[in-house]
């Protein structure tokens, strides 16, 4: 194992250089540098890629700055269900404007800004507010600098729900969602905010008091799940947060409006916890030590990063290329996935995905590069969309490198600002997080299948 991780850092920093010194007109020879003007341009895309699906165990969910909740039903990915969970900051009892009288209790709201959608919006979507009844640093047992999809779920009172809220949602046109709490918890934190309570002295204390909530999907109907803004640095304000409203009114009778809110704190510890029954989906028997051949699935391999699986790629004959009676310089190599036809009527194609080198374990990630989704439906009806990974570096090292064992690669779904993050298994992989889905079809014909094509001059 020591040995391929240093392979595979290798690896990275050949990648590095690629990125660093992208005008380079170096190009590899895999027999000799002299070229031949006899020569002429060839390619090859019949390559063997054998292709499975891989399931990871443990999915980096916290500091990601969103808070998933609902339940989604896929006849491919089967049940789906997050729950989310987080602390608020205690706002200073100097809040609380103290005018002519005593301020009056309106009411206590959690605000949520919706920024991620999944699954059926012509559904009710009904989301339930509890408190939580243990501490969330209690759950991070390895001390690791995040918490993780399968991390024990914090207790919180079932039976007593801190506030519901259900509804339609448009995405085009709702990007909030406002759940009213219950107006006794509301009225016992004024009194404490008003009367300098010693659950309000310093943020311990409040934790103590108060330490967060849990936002979980609610009703059997149920068939969506909703991504809310949970990052403290936005600048709009607009992520979660609860907001107490109340009022005065001065010797006039005239009412002065006022909130303080209660704004969300610790992201290391907001976390998603993702479950996910895979009961008669073709990926019942898939356990997180196995892979899944493609061949065992109709020549479907499945992608969903924030449930664990990506797509795993083989190519073990791509050193036959150095068999060839000639010469030849690898101008340029291009991986090809082609998404299965009409997967993306519910919910739309991922843009982007990222894609690895791995070890045959899974145990280490090299980033290699990131493949876009390229439209073709205005020619191509029938194959609308592919991926396109441009992996030339990533097949000279390979080539240049006969006695090291061929890298395998991975793919699966990427966030937007998170393109080529170094990691190990046992890091924080902000794709994890991302509940994007993606069906890879290995059809049989040349603009269906999942394909390496290389271009080289042959002289």
């Amino acid at each position: 194992m020591k040995k391929y991780s240093c392979y595979l850092y290798s690896l990275i920093f050949i990648l590095l250089i690629q990125y660093s010194c992208k005008n380079s007109t170096d190009d590899i020879d895999v027999a000799n540098n002299l070229i031949s003007t006899n020569g002429k341009m060839a390619l090859i895309d019949t390559f063997t890629i054998r292709t499975s699906t891989i399931k990871m165990d443990s999915i980096a969910t916290s500091g990601y700055s969103k808070a998933y909740s609902g339940t989604y039903s896929d006849g491919n990915f089967g049940k789906i269900t997050s729950k989310s969970f987080f602390r608020l900051q205690m706002p200073s009892p100097n809040n609380i404007q103290r005018l002519i009288g005593e301020p009056y209790y309106d009411s206590l709201v959690l605000l949520t800004h919706i920024n991620y959608f999944y699954g059926d919006t012509l559904t009710p979507y009904t989301l339930e507010v509890h408190k939580l009844q243990s501490r969330l640093d209690n759950y991070n047992i390895a001390k690791s600098p995040y918490l993780y999809n399968l991390t024990t779920t914090p207790l919180y009172d079932t039976k007593s729900i801190l506030g519901s809220a259900s509804t339609y949602v448009k995405p085009k046109s709702i990007d909030s969602l406002y759940v009213k709490l219950d107006s006794i918890f509301g009225k016992q934190i004024m009194y404490k905010l008003v009367n300098d309570n010693y659950d309000f002295l310093n943020q311990e204390d409040f934790l103590k008091y108060f330490e967060g909530l849990a936002i979980v999907p609610g009703g059997s109907s149920n068939n969506l799940i909703l991504g809310f803004n949970a990052n403290i640095g936005d600048k709009n304000g607009k992520n979660l947060k609860v907001r107490l409203y109340y009022h005065y009114l001065d010797g006039l009778n005239q009412i002065y409006q006022r909130t303080v809110d209660f704004n969300l704190i610790n992201p290391e510890l907001q976390y998603n916890s993702i479950t996910v029954d895979p009961k008669s989906t073709p990926l019942s028997k898939l356990t997180k030590t196995t892979k899944y051949p493609s061949e065992l699935t109709d020549g479907e391999t499945y992608i969903q990063a924030g449930t664990g699986l990506r797509m795993k790629l083989e190519l073990p004959y791509l050193f036959n290329l150095c068999n060839s009676p000639f010469n030849y310089r690898i101008l340029s190599a291009n991986l090809y996935l082609t998404p299965k036809n009409n997967t993306n009527l519910l919910i739309p194609w991922p843009t982007l995905l990222q894609l690895y080198a791995t070890s045959e374990d899974n145990a280490d990630f090299t980033p290699i590069t990131v493949g876009n989704l390229v439209d073709q439906s205005a020619t191509n009806l029938l194959y609308p969309a592919y991926y396109n990974f441009d992996i030339t570096t990533y097949v000279k090292f390979i080539l240049l490198n006969p006695n090291l064992p061929i890298p395998q690669l991975v793919a699966t779904t990427l966030l937007d600002g998170y393109p080529n993050t170094i990691l190990n298994s046992g890091l924080s992989d902000q794709s994890k997080s991302n509940l994007d889905r993606l069906i890879i079809k290995n059809g049989f014909l040349r603009e269906n299948s999942t394909r390496l094509q290389i271009m080289y001059y042959r002289y």
